[in-house]
């Protein structure tokens, strides 16, 4: 299952988000156990990144570490192609 993850915060918690950004990545703790980190993009102030998981529990309680920086919106989607063929059998 994909799951698209849209991080967004305040301007007055960017330094706290970017050091803790930094620490996660220094400590392989960046990407939830259990997931494939597919990609990841940033437009203005929010991060944009795509997981594949089989169960999103640890994406979930990954997500929940953030909250006092930032907000996450976890958003399941799929591939176009997928997609069209569901839609047209």
């Amino acid at each position: 299952m994909l799951f698209m993850n849209v991080m967004s915060w305040e301007p007055d918690k960017r330094d706290a988000l970017i050091k803790r950004w930094v620490e996660k990545a220094e400590n392989g703790t960046l990407i939830p156990q259990g997931s494939k980190h597919i990609g990841a993009w940033v437009g203005g102030e929010r991060i944009f990144t795509l997981f594949e998981v089989d169960d999103n529990e640890s994406l979930q309680r990954e997500r929940h570490a953030w909250c006092d920086l930032a907000k996450i919106e976890s958003i399941p989607v799929m591939k176009l192609d997928d997609k069209m063929k569901i839609s047209t059998s």
